[in-house]
């Protein structure tokens, strides 16, 4: 709050006063989708908190599905699995729809990104009931096309062809393979578990809270002209976002505490 005082202009600032209030209540992707807003825009660069319109939706998420499971488990709890593939399903065909209709709305909403968080929950029940074991092999084999898969997201999506649609079963598909398959003793497994990529997992929340906010004030005040301005900026996000790990997120997650 201190930075934008100090670097926003005042209906930037006050824009941003009230995308606090969006965020901290879990609706800042109606905010932005409501003042106009396309994600990836150029203007949406400055805009520091644009980047909460996924925890929004996540939360969304968090809120209802619990109350939807226990209606489901209550009734019918051997369909489980079937009902929320079904429920995944004709949220993907939605987005899709969506797709052609209004991007930005598409964008923001929930209903059409509830597949995304949906297969999480399928591979939670499909691990659960699994009775099989699988080889080292096996395991390389598959979590080397989930790889591939996320790899590939790179290079098939644009700013003018924005997600979600049938394009986005891309990564989540590999992210999920890797998920499903991946074995301490595969290879595949081993290089994802480095020391350098589990600390920079560990930080992972830290790290998308921060690198957004700092991004957009640096861009505000044109404080970064090259690259060596640019990768002080990444050493202060890490920074910022490390200090946020040891002295935030884990004070709080102990209960005792």
């Amino acid at each position: 709050l201190p930075m934008a005082w100090y670097s926003l202009m005042p209906y930037a600032f006050i824009e941003y006063s009230k995308s606090i209030i969006y965020s901290i209540s879990f609706s800042s992707n109606f905010f932005f989708y409501i003042t106009g807003l396309d994600y990836g825009a150029v203007s949406g660069l400055l805009k520091p908190l644009l980047h909460t319109w996924s925890l929004s939706v996540e939360e969304q998420f968090y809120i209802i599905f619990p109350f939807f499971l226990i209606m489901i488990i209550k009734f019918s709890e051997k369909r489980l699995f079937f009902l929320i593939l079904l429920i995944g399903i004709l949220s993907l065909i939605f987005a899709q729809f969506l797709y052609f209709i209004n991007n930005s709305l598409n964008f923001y909403l929930l209903p059409s990104r509830v597949w995304e968080l949906l297969l999480g929950s399928l591979i939670f029940i499909y691990q659960k009931n699994k009775t099989y074991k699988i080889s080292n092999t096996f395991s390389d084999i598959i979590c080397f096309i989930g790889l591939i898969l996320i790899l590939i997201s790179f290079s098939i999506f644009y700013e003018t062809d924005p997600s979600p649609s049938i394009k986005s079963l891309t990564p989540v598909l590999g992210a999920a393979l890797i998920i499903l398959f991946a074995k301490k003793e595969a290879i595949v497994t081993k290089l994802m578990s480095n020391k350098i990529i589990l600390s920079i997992g560990l930080i992972s929340y830290s790290l998308y809270l921060f690198h957004y906010p700092i991004f957009a004030f640096v861009r505000n005040n044109r404080l970064a002209q090259n690259i060596t301005d640019h990768f002080f900026v990444a050493i202060i996000i890490f920074g910022v976002s490390y200090f946020s790990y040891y002295f935030v997120e884990r004070p709080f997650r102990d209960k005792n505490k």
